[in-house]
């Protein structure tokens, strides 16, 4: 009976990196990062499954056996060991995995077809051997498959990724993660994330794409980090298309080549509303994105983030950003296109980082509507002037106090 089998070093690496990123409930877990492994006799593919008590996704592949195989395997494994492992090999295009009493020996291999063996592998030979010790697959076991909503599918491309980056940063801003969610969204022809927290909000447009039924699926920070990590993985794996399915069921799944990452929506969620606000038509200030951005940067911070904020003010028409605290300075002015006959306001304070995220989450050509400068708010609103389903929030905090004039 065959014990050996060859799979792909690309696909393999990818799977268990993917798998690395998840976590155990507590450090002292005893399942931590562990993945069932199985093969049945006669067929071409060998599966991998994560237990389902690691979060804060589900991740199931499958990868071509490229040899003959005639046995049954169905084993436990840690991920990091193996990932060790692979990471250890020297460029490869196949990897060897056998079974030897209670380890499984992991070796780098080549494939050496000619005209007259059409399956035939050549083993690199290394300075050191890689094992990592497996156990039988308990008949009862906590590993599940992912089902994949056919109506809702859509392809992953790298501006996607790059909206979910911003999206992210933006996110990992807030001073109250662990209360944030994602929320994806559908309305008519268009797929939308809004975030929700106590000091952050937004509603950015994620592609247009028509879909079969309504989308409606909630994410925690932690889910909202690792599904951008995810897609940024599997986007520069360069295995082949990346897919993204999303339905009513509240589960979000991305696909690639045989790999899929499902996420779903917590049971112990508490729904969070998107607040509604009342926005005068009056009181909108307009300006460059990318002047906004660039006044930012010229703004040194030297401490601590808790200091990194910065005074915005309506003066005669401009916009001023100043940081006048004892660990930053710097200084910006810019004119702004403002309502007609209110070109002065209050004293507006913001967490810099997190303006400028917010700043970030649309294109830096984009001519921006600012409401919160020309009247006492309690937020600052952003939308582009080219669409005004799109929006960013931010809580205004007390005004500096220090004595400056501008």
């Amino acid at each position: 009976m065959t014990n050996c089998i060859y799979v792909e070093y690309d696909k393999f690496i990818v799977i268990l990196t993917l798998i690395s990123n998840l976590k155990a409930p507590t450090h002292n877990f005893q399942k931590h990062q562990e993945i069932r492994i199985f093969a049945q006799r006669n067929k071409d593919c060998m599966s991998i499954q994560t237990h389902t008590t690691l979060q804060p996704a589900i991740v199931v592949a499958s990868l071509k056996i490229n040899n003959k195989w005639d046995g049954d395997l169905d084993i436990t494994v840690s991920a990091e060991p193996m990932l060790k492992c692979l990471n250890g090999l020297d460029c490869t295009s196949f990897v060897k995995l056998t079974l030897e009493d209670s380890r499984l020996r992991i070796q780098p291999a080549m494939y050496t077809n000619d005209i007259f063996n059409t399956d035939d592998f050549s083993e690199i030979q290394t300075a050191s051997l890689h094992h990592v010790i497996y156990q039988p697959t308990k008949l009862i076991t906590d590993y599940s498959s992912v089902t994949v909503d056919q109506s809702n599918i859509f392809y992953c491309r790298n501006n996607l990724l790059e909206t979910f980056k911003c999206i992210k940063a933006y996110a990992m801003s807030s001073k109250k993660q662990k209360k944030l969610q994602a929320i994806l969204s559908s309305d008519a022809s268009t797929l939308f994330i809004d975030l929700v927290a106590l000091d952050i909000s937004a509603r950015l447009r994620l592609l247009e794409h028509e879909l079969e039924s309504d989308a409606c699926i909630r994410l925690n920070s932690d889910q909202l980090n690792y599904l951008t990590k995810a897609l940024a993985l599997l986007l520069n794996s360069k295995l082949g298309p990346v897919e993204m399915s999303v339905g009513n069921q509240s589960q979000l799944v991305l696909t690639c080549q045989g790999i899929c990452c499902e996420l779903s929506q917590r049971d112990d969620f508490e729904l969070i509303e998107q607040p509604i606000f009342g926005v005068a038509k009056k009181g909108w200030c307009v300006d460059s994105n990318w002047r906004l951005q660039q006044g930012l940067k010229q703004i040194v911070v030297t401490t601590r983030p808790s200091e990194d904020i910065v005074e915005i003010q309506m003066i005669d028409g401009q916009i001023h950003l100043l940081q006048l605290t004892e660990y930053a300075s710097g200084s910006f002015h810019t004119d702004v296109i403002a309502d007609k006959g209110a070109t002065n306001g209050p004293a507006v304070v913001v967490n810099r980082d997190q303006l400028f995220s917010a700043l970030a989450c649309f294109n830096s050509y984009e001519k921006l509507k600012i409401h919160g400068l020309l009247s006492r708010e309690e937020r600052l609103l952003i939308r582009p002037s080219s669409n005004e389903d799109e929006f960013v929030m931010l809580a205004i905090t007390e005004p500096l106090d220090v004595d400056h004039q501008v």
